[in-house]
């Protein structure tokens, strides 16, 4: 099965991402919350423009009965028409600040008063009685249109007010809930990156104090999981090379005891080699003059003896001889190895390096294999022979 294993960066990106719609989908919310307002503020101000139109047909009403001027009468149905106007254009608002018996009310008086008022202007002044007759309407039916708008200006004011407030609720709660939220993200992501890295710290902080543990940290987190398995490698390959610096200091230490071990043995194989040395030169000479003495057969008649074999002991001599050598290029072999000088190439002969080398593991070839070297004595090689 597919394990996937997400990354440290990804989680990041995905906790900003988070926060992003979170913030993107709150701004949202407040430009159509704010949207809202504003068309409501615009249909408050028609609203608002409906009531101040009412008293203006009030106003121009008074001054028309007062004053008797066309001009008068001409203005008050003109904000009769404006009045009659805003309900059209603004039926929707209307009808959620006022019942539909109120709108037809108001629709039914602007055109109860216009038509009061055209028959009031068209009554002539002398039928005073038709007059105050219509007046009497025309008041009492530019009250209810009065009263009407009051209350309705005063619903949407209280509705606008409720609206505010609200809004402000909202907001509040919304920036405490994206608060919450971020904090929320910022903790989970705390906890899927921030805990494996105090893990990782703490194997760091044992491991520093020199104890070369295997690092196992509870992560799926892809830069976690690469570092533990780098971390592990590094140990091991520490450990390695912790054994392989014993081993060193090891070979170091031998090669201590073998220089001077070989330095002790160099006097004595001297003294052997000198002894071995001239004991074949007096042998040499106690042959010759063995072979030029002239035979005495009563000497061996009265005495016989056995007569030594020169020839044996000069091939016990040189065995001894060519033990000793051996066993002096041995130990100067180990005083090259062990000795501390400079790297330095030269020419050497490849048969003797291998020679050489073969007499140090000779003591560990077994007894049924033999070592053959097939190397012309000619091939030389540029190298240190340390």
């Amino acid at each position: 099965m597919f394990n996937y294993q997400p990354s440290i960066r990804q989680k990041i990106t995905l906790g900003y991402y988070a926060i992003v719609v979170l913030i993107i989908g709150l701004t949202m919310f407040t430009f159509l919350e704010l949207r809202f307002i504003e068309r409501k503020i615009i249909f408050g101000e028609s609203i608002s423009e409906f009531f101040d139109t009412t008293l203006e047909i009030r106003r121009f009403e008074k001054n028309y009965f007062l004053y008797d001027q066309r001009s008068d009468y001409e203005a008050n149905l003109q904000y009769v028409a404006r009045a009659q106007d805003n309900i059209d254009r603004n039926i929707r608002g209307f009808s959620t600040l006022a019942t539909s018996e109120q709108i037809a009310a108001l629709q039914t008086g602007l055109k109860s008063y216009r038509d009061f008022m055209e028959e009031y202007a068209g009554t002539g002044k002398q039928d005073i009685a038709s007059r105050n007759l219509l007046a009497g309407k025309i008041r009492v039916t530019g009250k209810d249109i009065i009263t009407i708008a009051e209350e309705t200006s005063r619903a949407e004011r209280k509705n606008l007010q409720q609206l505010l407030n609200n809004s402000q609720l909202i907001l509040i709660v919304s920036i405490v809930l994206l608060s919450i939220a971020v904090i929320a993200v910022g903790q989970i992501l705390s906890r899927m990156v921030v805990k494996p890295l105090k893990s990782l710290e703490k194997n760091m902080a044992v491991i520093a104090e020199g104890e070369f543990e295997r690092i196992a940290i509870d992560s799926k987190n892809r830069e976690i999981v690469s570092l533990t398995q780098a971390f592990n490698k590094m140990l091991k390959e520490l450990e390695m090379r912790e054994r392989h610096l014993i081993q060193s200091e090891k070979l170091a230490s031998l090669g201590t005891l073998l220089s001077g071990v070989a330095h002790e043995l160099n006097n004595p194989l001297s003294n052997i080699s000198s002894s071995n040395q001239i004991l074949m030169e007096e042998m040499k000479e106690l042959w010759d003059a063995t072979i030029n003495r002239p035979e005495s057969g009563a000497h061996d008649a009265d005495s016989p003896r056995l007569q030594p074999n020169p020839a044996f002991v000069m091939e016990l001599i040189n065995q001894i001889g060519d033990q000793t050598d051996r066993a002096r290029n041995i130990v100067r072999s180990l005083l090259d190895f062990s000795r501390d000088k400079e790297f330095n190439k030269e020419l050497l002969s490849l048969k003797k390096l291998f020679q050489e080398t073969i007499q140090f593991v000779r003591g560990q070839v077994p007894t049924k294999i033999e070592i053959t070297l097939s190397i012309p004595d000619d091939l030389m090689i540029f190298a240190d022979k340390q």
